[in-house]
């Protein structure tokens, strides 16, 4: 079932699978979008019945589902040009990673312009 709340443009997602309950915002106003999301999230919990793990997807995939990836590499911060939304100096803030690197990869554009750090970052370790 899909619902909007008053104050909302987006739709919300409910259902219960297996006797539990889901419930999550579908991030869109479009009823069409929130369905597929919901017929797409209900085919994801009956494969993880199925198959007891969720299914793997390869890098390109979890960017293209508006994931973002934050990777931390050995670099110098202090060695790149630092891109706002892109690349970040961590070094004076906690993180989990070893790197003082941190890069955002969203799409696989980000992908293809990480990939000369991610030599750099293999060949300083």
């Amino acid at each position: 079932m899909i619902y909007k709340r008053d104050n909302s443009p987006h739709w919300i997602i409910e259902f219960t699978f297996r006797g539990q309950r889901y419930r999550k915002a579908s991030g869109t106003s479009s009823k069409l979008k929130a369905e597929a999301i919901e017929r797409k999230w209900r085919q994801e919990l009956e494969d993880l019945e199925l198959l007891g793990k969720p299914r793997e997807m390869t890098l390109g995939e979890a960017l293209n589902q508006q994931f973002k990836l934050l990777v931390y590499i050995k670099a110098d911060p202090d060695q790149v040009e630092l891109r706002p939304g892109f690349s970040r100096d961590v070094r004076q803030i906690g993180h989990f990673g070893t790197g003082d690197l941190e890069l955002t990869l969203r799409n696989r554009h980000d992908l293809d312009r990480a990939k000369p750090l991610l030599d750099l970052s293999y060949e300083l370790s």
